[in-house]
C-alpha cells in the first residue's frame, strides 16, 4: 500500500522572504511556493510551511498556491507543524532554501524508510549539517511523520532540523548522495535562482527517438529556455504557442503559402523544444503540450500534403502531390522505440528547402530517400 504523502518546508534562509526588498524568484515563484510544488507534483497530499516570521512575501505566495488547489499551513513552532502530520505519513522534508530538480526528490521519496540526501563533507565544506567527516545533508529528506512528532515533542532549546538530522542518523538513516552537489547549494540572490532555474531546465533529457533535425532542434530549443527566464510573464505562453503556431501554418499550406506554412511548423517544433523542460517542472499545466505531441507527425503530413496539393493545383504537375502524400505517409511512427533518423522535422525541412529553392520535386524526393532508408534500417535492426 502506498503511504499518505506530506511537505514539510522548513525555512532557514531568512533573505528568501526578506521584508526589505522582493523575494527571490524561480520561473515567477518564490523558493518555498516551488518546493510546494515539487511535493505536489510527487503526489503529497498536504503541506506544512514552518517559518518563524510571515512577511507578506510569503503569505503572498501561500495564495496563489491556494488558487491552485495547494492549501500550505503556515507554523510558528515545530510542535504546531507536528499537530498537522499524521504519524503514519511519510514526510517530504526540505530545510532552508534548497531546490532540487523534481526527479531527484522523487528518487528520495521512492526509497522506504528514513532517507537523507547529502553532499560532499570534508575540510573547505564547513555546513551546520554535518553527518561525519565525508558528508553533509543537503536540507532534503524523506521521513516518517512519527519521527516529526517524537522530535518535536523532545525539543528544549535545541535546532528543530539540527535535532532531526541527528536523530535520523542515529536511527541508521540511508544516505544518498546527489548527483550534482553544486546544484543543492541553498539559492541566495537573484542571481543565484537564476542560475539555479538555468540548471534545473537543462537537466530535462532529450528524447531518444529523436532524429538528426529534431535533435538540432532541441538543441536550439535547451539554449533558447533560459532565456525566458527573464521574463517570466511569457512562461504560461510557452503551452499554447506550439499548437496554435502550427495550426498556422497547416492553415497557411492550405491558403497557398506552402514556404511560410512549412517555415510555422518548423517554429512550432522548435517551441516545442522550448517548451519542454518547463513542462518537468512544477511551474503550471502543460496541457497543450501533450497534445501537441500526439498530433506533431499528422499536422506535419497536413502541411507537406497541403503544399503539394497547392503546387500541383498551380502548376499541373501531379507529381509533385503523389510525392507529398507519399511523404506524408511515412511519417507515421515506427513501432517500438528503435530510433528513427527520418522525423517530421526533417521531412518539414526537405520539403521547406525545395519549395523555397524553386526545386520542390528535388526536396520532396530527398525526403522520401531520407524516410524510406530509416524505415528499411530500423526494421532491419533487432526488435527489443
Amino acid at each position: 500500500m502506498r503511504v499518505a504523502l506530506a511537505a514539510l518546508i522548513i525555512i532557514e534562509e531568512e533573505d528568501a522572504f526578506a521584508t526589505n526588498g522582493p523575494a527571490v524568484h524561480l520561473f515567477g515563484q518564490s523558493v518555498t511556493e516551488f518546493q510546494c510544488r515539487i511535493a505536489r507534483q510527487l503526489g503529497a497530499g498536504h503541506f506544512v510551511i514552518l517559518a518563524e516570521r510571515m512577511p507578506l512575501t510569503l503569505m503572498t505566495a501561500v495564495d496563489r498556491l491556494r488558487r491552485d488547489g495547494i492549501i500550505a499551513e503556515i507554523v510558528r513552532t515545530p510542535h504546531d507543524a507536528a499537530d498537522h502530520i499524521h504519524p503514519d505519513e511519510q514526510v517530504l522534508l526540505f530545510c532552508g532554501a534548497v531546490v532540487p530538480h523534481p526527479a531527484v526528490a522523487a528518487d528520495v521519496t521512492a526509497i522506504p524508510g528514513l532517507v537523507l540526501l547529502t553532499v560532499k563533507g570534508g575540510p573547505g565544506t564547513e555546513s551546520e549539517f554535518r553527518i561525519n567527516g565525508e558528508a553533509n545533508w543537503a536540507g532534503l529528506a524523506a521521513l516518517p511523520g512519527t519521527m516529526i512528532r517524537e522530535t518535536s515533542a523532545m525539543l528544549g532549546d535545541w535546532d528543530f532540523a539540527s535535532t532531526l538530522l541527528r536523530r535520523a542518523v542515529q536511527q541508521g538513516a540511508r544516505l544518498v548522495p546527489a548527483r550534482d552537489d553544486a546544484a543543492l547549494v541553498p539559492v541566495q540572490d537573484a542571481d543565484h535562482a537564476l542560475s539555479r532555474s538555468r540548471t534545473l531546465l537543462g537537466q530535462q533529457p532529450a528524447s531518444p527517438t529523436d532524429g538528426i533535425v529534431a535533435t538540432w532542434i532541441n538543441r536550439a530549443g535547451s539554449w533558447l529556455a533560459p532565456h525566458l527566464l527573464r521574463l517570466p510573464a511569457l512562461i504560461p505562453l510557452a503551452d499554447p504557442a506550439p499548437a496554435s503556431v502550427a495550426i498556422a501554418g497547416v492553415a497557411a499550406a492550405a491558403a497557398g503559402s506552402s514556404v511560410t506554412g512549412l517555415a510555422l511548423m518548423l517554429l512550432a517544433g522548435l517551441l516545442e523544444a522550448v517548451a519542454r523542460p518547463l513542462a518537468s517542472l512544477p511551474i503550471g499545466r502543460f496541457r497543450g503540450l501533450g497534445h501537441f505531441r500526439r498530433l506533431w507527425r499528422w499536422m506535419a503530413g497536413a502541411a507537406i500534403a497541403a503544399s503539394g496539393l497547392h503546387l500541383s493545383w498551380t502548376s499541373g504537375d501531379h507529381a509533385a502531390l503523389v510525392a507529398a502524400l507519399w511523404l506524408a505517409s511515412l511519417l507515421r511512427p515506427l513501432p517500438g522505440t528503435r530510433p528513427w533518423y527520418a522525423d517530421a522535422s526533417g521531412a518539414l525541412l526537405f520539403t521547406l528547402t525545395g519549395m523555397a529553392s524553386g526545386y520542390p520535386l528535388i526536396g520532396l524526393a530527398l525526403g522520401i530517400a531520407h524516410a524510406l532508408a530509416s524505415r528499411l534500417d530500423a526494421e532491419r535492426r533487432p526488435k527489443p
